[in-house]
């Protein structure tokens, strides 16, 4: 738990506990394993009557249909070995070595989806559609991203079409105050805390 709270090296925690570097990793790796078994259950896919249920009341007068918020992440991790894996996991934005996944809350905060892990080279769009989160949505389903994630041609695919909205500044605070809660639970080593000054709402129908 140190490790994933701290971000901590391995060699660091084998100083502090005096122990091999081997011990400390075969112990994270068969933790992190027996806690994706054990708590994957949590991660839910709501239907969309139970999200409007509890939708916040920010959301309610103008955003009525988000169904998701979604966004990519990144997690340092040491430089591999290997210099072809090297080259998939180097990420130009952060200027270091990362996994990326694509993540996704409800808009009271639930976080409902969780993609695999992708090399930081990957980019959002790739991951977006590469991951199935696309064919989890229904017709009208409104999805709250970033101006990053430019998947148009790719909901033209599935016979969606999009519209964008400017955000007023009462849901950006709120959005703000979500994803600084939730991207610190997830990704111990990512520091986030810049404002969303415009954010995109994706409007999937069927054509």
């Amino acid at each position: 738990m140190m490790r994933l709270h701290l971000a901590l090296c391995v060699g660091d925690l084998a100083f502090r506990f005096m122990v091999s570097e081997s011990l400390i990793s075969s112990i994270f790796c068969t933790w992190i394993k027996l806690m994706s078994a054990e708590l994957s259950w949590l991660i839910q896919w709501p239907l969309r009557n139970e999200i409007r249920k509890i939708l916040p009341t920010c959301f309610q007068k103008n955003y009525s249909k988000v169904r998701c918020i979604i966004d990519c992440s990144e997690v340092f991790i040491e430089t591999p070995s290997s210099l072809e894996v090297q080259a998939a996991c180097w990420s130009d934005y952060k200027h270091h070595c990362t996994f990326k996944f694509l993540i996704g809350i409800t808009p009271n905060g639930l976080i409902s989806f969780i993609s695999e892990c992708y090399g930081g080279r990957a980019s959002d769009k790739f991951i977006a559609t590469d991951s199935k989160f696309l064919r989890m949505l229904e017709p009208f389903d409104q999805v709250m991203v970033d101006r990053g994630f430019k998947i148009r041609d790719d909901l033209a695919m599935y016979k969606y079409h999009w519209l964008f909205h400017q955000v007023q500044p009462k849901i950006n605070k709120c959005l703000v105050m979500m994803w600084q809660k939730h991207r610190k639970l997830l990704t111990y080593a990512y520091m986030w805390n810049k404002p969303l000054a415009v954010l995109s709402i994706l409007t999937c129908s069927v054509v």
